[in-house]
């Protein structure tokens, strides 16, 4: 089955499973989850993923010697992540 619940009553996706038909994103009350393909091409860059089901960052800036970088984007779309990598305090995954 490509959702279970757990104990605590939420929802457990198995993305392994998953066909992308979004019936789990139409029947889920507070519209929290979202189907989002990824190209194939996409996928060999991945840097770090947090758990089976959560977020993935994709890909990295390069930085040059003395050189300025800004970065920029919504909540949620690794920003943090990026800089806890460059300045070491985490390790990615490359799973």
């Amino acid at each position: 089955m490509t959702v279970d619940f757990m104990e605590s009553g939420f929802p457990q996706i198995h993305e392994e499973l998953c066909i992308g038909c979004g019936i789990c994103a139409h029947r889920c009350p507070y519209e929290a989850i979202k189907i989002i393909g990824v190209p194939e091409r996409e996928k060999d860059k991945e840097v770090h993923r947090y758990g089976s089901n959560g977020f993935v960052l994709y890909g990295i800036p390069s930085l040059e010697v003395k050189g300025i970088i800004g970065i920029l984007g919504q909540n949620g779309t690794g920003k943090t992540t990026i800089l806890n990598i460059l300045n070491g305090s985490l390790i990615p995954n490359f799973t």
